[in-house]
């Protein structure tokens, strides 16, 4: 009978080091979803975190819309999210809403001007005598 806990905490321990083995490079645990996120300046690429300064544009874009919502202090930044009664906010959100704060909520509403200081702000290899 003792055997049987035994066999229990080795499958344990062994799923528990299968798991963090499985943390992306570049990236950190999280609570949520598959167990970790890509750091500040990577974006998730399958099952890899690559660096902005080699992610596509629109890579890139997604980047800076999850930043925008992330960094919005109230519960409806986007139309397309939910209110604390989980109700749509619609029209009712920070970017239907003229004046005030407007967060990015579609690739669309990120330039190419935009794009391109994210890349240059993380670029994928380390400048001269730097």
């Amino acid at each position: 009978m003792k055997a049987i806990p035994l066999i229990v905490l080795t499958i344990l321990s062994l799923a528990t080091a299968l798991s963090a083995q499985e943390v992306a490079e570049n990236a950190r645990k999280v609570s949520w979803g598959r167990g970790w996120t890509c750091n500040e300046g990577y974006v998730e690429r399958g099952n890899q975190c690559v660096i902005l300064g080699l992610a596509s544009d629109e890579e890139i874009r997604r980047y800076l819309v999850a930043e925008s919502i992330a960094s919005y202090s109230g519960n409806c930044p986007c139309p397309f999210n939910a209110d604390r009664a989980g109700r749509r906010c619609g029209g009712r959100s920070a970017y239907s809403r003229p004046g005030g704060r407007s967060p990015f909520c579609y690739p669309s509403d990120i330039t190419d001007q935009q794009v391109k200081r994210a890349r240059e702000a993380y670029p994928s290899r380390k400048r001269p005598g730097a």
